[in-house]
């Protein structure tokens, strides 16, 4: 049994880490929302993680990650933060008692700290009502819903949303008006997000569950 297990993790964590090299060479389109820059395919895959791996591994894989861009890659302005906060998000959604702490640091308490920033910021004050969508995460967090690929996946792009967007009032300068006129977009664009982290998931966890499963009828047989 803890063969198999370990087999769909091994199998899981290939598939991932062959995602997130092609999403790397991936870009979307140009992000609306949280950064004026490219939204690669790394913005949907990364978060994938917190859903396929528990949370001690998740922890690795964002310090591997984040040395890996320290030492070869280039550093983005927001030093990868977001990404991480998203997959620590979907993480912490599991049944396990250890993570209902870090589960609501992650998916409650994180947004509404970001809320109040992005309200009381000079900057941005004018635009509070861009930072009620991080109430989405909040109102999710609030609901059973651990088994729900689909809203983990829009929980962990807003709370990516929400961090990435209070770091973003504080490294680069924009009015209020730019920020208003995010709010329409936001939403196409995290919703697209989450609908496609949901997809890759359930196509990952599919297609190693259909791998395990044929190798033990195979030793069975």
């Amino acid at each position: 049994m803890l063969k198999n297990i370990s087999i769909k993790i091994t199998l899981s964590l290939t598939i991932w880490l062959f995602m997130l090299i092609a999403s790397y060479y991936l870009p979307l389109t140009s992000l609306s929302g949280s950064f004026r820059s490219v939204l690669s395919g790394i913005n949907i895959v990364l978060p994938l993680a917190g859903g396929l791996f528990g949370m001690s591994m998740v922890c690795w894989l964002i310090s591997s990650l984040w040395l890996v861009k320290t030492f070869f890659l280039t550093k983005a302005l927001t030093f990868g933060i977001p990404s991480a906060c998203a997959m620590l998000s979907w993480a912490s959604n599991s049944k396990k008692s250890a993570t209902k702490n870090i589960n609501f640091l992650i998916n409650a308490f994180l947004p509404a700290l970001c809320m109040v920033v992005f309200m009381m910021h000079p900057a941005s004050c004018g635009a509070w009502p861009y930072a009620l969508y991080w109430l989405i995460p909040i109102a999710i967090w609030a609901i059973n819903h651990s088994q729900n690929s689909l809203l983990c996946a829009l929980q962990s792009t807003f709370v990516a949303h929400a961090v990435g967007s209070v770091m973003w009032v504080f490294l680069v300068p924009m009015t209020t008006s730019q920020w208003l006129a995010l709010i329409p977009m936001v939403m196409l664009e995290r919703i697209s997000i989450a609908v496609l982290a949901a997809s890759l998931y359930k196509i990952t966890s599919v297609t190693t569950t259909l791998i395990v499963v044929k190798r033990i009828k195979k030793h069975l047989a």
